[in-house]
């Protein structure tokens, strides 16, 4: 009987270990987030468009493939600033 309440106690901190694990990757992930928008320029917003123009063009010519092109058309809506 005694088990039962040790497999209950460690069911509890595993829970809470992985929420803590949970909650440090939060916000890691919304510290990188403000690093990449604490790189982005007023100036630097027209090369973006740029980039994106590009990457169309090249994914019409065949020569991106689908993922690739979600990929970085991903990567570059995050560096887009809309005011």
């Amino acid at each position: 009987m005694a088990s039962e309440g040790a497999g209950k106690r460690q069911r509890e901190r595993d829970r809470l270990d992985k929420a803590k694990r949970k909650q440090l990757r939060k916000v890691e992930r919304l510290a990188a987030a403000a690093d990449r928008d604490a790189d982005v320029t007023p100036s630097s917003q027209e090369e973006v468009v740029a980039e994106l123009a590009d990457l169309h063009s090249r994914f019409a010519e065949g020569t991106v493939s689908p993922e690739d092109f979600e990929s970085e058309k991903a990567d570059l809506a995050r560096r887009l600033q809309v005011d």
